[in-house]
């Protein structure tokens, strides 16, 4: 399931979207079908048969008359590729196969250093030197040995989205001089000072 399509639904009401995705994961990934269709009947969500014969999860509607489209891309996992292995095989092949999703394939020559601006929720802005393939916990890292803020505390923001600490800097779309906004969390006597 993709959480970021989850965890972002500010359309309806919060607990339709709790109840879908709980419907959604008990039908697609345990293969209950009977549970998901409880789930969604006992918060009054309503599915919406495209064709008659089958109802579609993908489409719902509440009892107030409003309307939850959940995408087919969060409903199932990536499973092809195009990238191909040293053997020969294609990874979506190899992939199908094996049941595993293969690792994206890195482009070596397209890895260029790049500056990134940080601006820490604490206040003041200060420049790393990092490459496109640089994953964010290398960010957060930067930050810490720089600006002595631990690691643990950080959460990089770039452009509204949240970024996961295994993400690139490049498959974010981090530009050369672009800003990245940490924000960092209070230490335990810092809450306690405050309140």
């Amino acid at each position: 399931m993709r959480n970021e399509f989850w965890e972002t639904r500010l359309e309806g009401r919060p607990e339709m979207w709790q109840a879908l995705r709980l419907a959604s994961e008990a039908s697609l990934d345990q293969g209950d079908e009977q549970s998901g269709a409880a789930i969604m009947s006992s918060v009054g969500l309503t599915p919406y048969a495209m064709d008659k014969r089958k109802a579609d999860v993908c489409y719902c509607y509440d009892e107030r008359g409003f309307k939850y489209e959940v995408p087919m891309y969060v409903l199932h996992a990536p499973s092809t590729f195009l990238a191909s292995s040293s053997n020969g095989v294609s990874s979506s092949a190899a992939a199908s196969s094996s049941g595993a999703i293969p690792p994206a394939k890195q482009n070596k020559s397209k890895d260029k250093p790049f500056s990134v601006t940080v601006r820490f929720s604490t206040g003041g802005d200060f420049t790393f030197h990092l490459t496109t393939s640089s994953p964010i916990s290398s960010l957060y890292q930067s930050a810490e040995n720089e600006c002595k803020i631990e690691a643990a505390r950080q959460q990089a923001y770039y452009q509204g989205k949240k970024l996961a600490l295994t993400q690139s800097l490049g498959s974010v779309g981090v530009k050369d001089g672009g800003l990245v906004q940490i924000m960092v969390r209070p230490t335990k006597k810092e809450e306690d000072e405050l309140g």
